[in-house]
C-alpha cells in the first residue's frame, strides 16, 4: 500500500497505521508514503510507538511516479480538506486501485469493487476491511482492478475530454441563460 497525496492530519495516514497494527500479525505488506518532511517523521514516530514496522516514510519527491511504480494498491483516506485529488489520478492512471475514502469528490474516483475499495470517512474498521480484501485478493483479481484503475482514468481524466466537458458545461450554462 502506498500513498502520495500528502501527510497533513487531514489526510488520515493514521488510520491506515492503526488499521495495520490490527491486521499485521496476520498477512505480509508494507505501507510507503512521501509527502511532507514534518508530518513524514510524526507518522513515522507513530507507527514506531505502536509497533507497526511495515510502515516506512520516504521522503519528499517532486516526481512520484518511481514511487507509484513500486506500489499495489494506493490510498487516500482524507475526511475532510479534499476535493478530486490530482494524486488519487496519478494512482489511477499508472494502474493502482486505490482504498479511497468516500468523502467528498474522492469518491468520484472509485468505483467500488471496480477499481479499488471506497470507506466510511474515519472508519478504521472500514480500512481494515478494506486492506484484508486486497490483502486476501487473487493476482488475477488484483490485475483487473489494476486494468480498471488505468483504464479509468484514461477514459474520465484524459485532458481532451476534460476540455471537451468543460466547453459542454460552460455552453449548457451559456445556453440557459438565452
Amino acid at each position: 500500500f502506498g500513498s502520495c497525496a500528502g501527510l497533513a492530519d487531514c489526510k488520515r495516514v493514521d488510520l491506515m497505521i492503526q488499521a495495520a497494527e490490527r491486521i499485521q500479525n496476520e498477512y505480509r505488506f508494507a505501507i510507503i508514503v512521501v509527502g511532507n518532511e514534518f508530518y513524514g517523521r510524526k507518522l513515522q514516530k507513530m507507527a514506531n510507538e505502536m509497533g507497526v514496522t511495515e510502515f516506512v516514510y520516504c521522503g519528499a519527491t517532486e516526481d512520484v511516479r518511481p514511487f507509484i511504480s513500486l506500489i499495489d494498491v494506493g490510498f487516500i483516506l482524507s475526511d475532510s480538506s479534499e476535493t478530486i485529488s490530482f494524486a488519487a489520478r496519478e494512482m489511477l492512471a499508472m494502474g493502482k486501485p486505490l482504498l479511497s475514502s468516500s468523502f467528498s469528490g474522492l469518491k468520484e474516483n472509485v468505483n467500488d469493487g471496480f477499481n479499488g475499495l471506497l470507506t466510511k470517512p474515519g472508519s478504521v474498521d472500514e480500512i481494515e476491511a478494506a486492506m484484508r480484501r486486497f490483502l486476501e485478493m487473487s493476482k488475477t483479481k488484483l490485475e483487473s482492478l489494476s486494468v480498471n484503475a488505468r483504464q479509468f482514468a484514461q477514459e474520465k481524466f484524459d485532458y481532451k475530454n476534460q476540455i471537451e466537458n468543460h466547453m459542454l458545461l460552460y455552453e449548457k450554462c451559456l445556453n440557459k441563460n438565452n
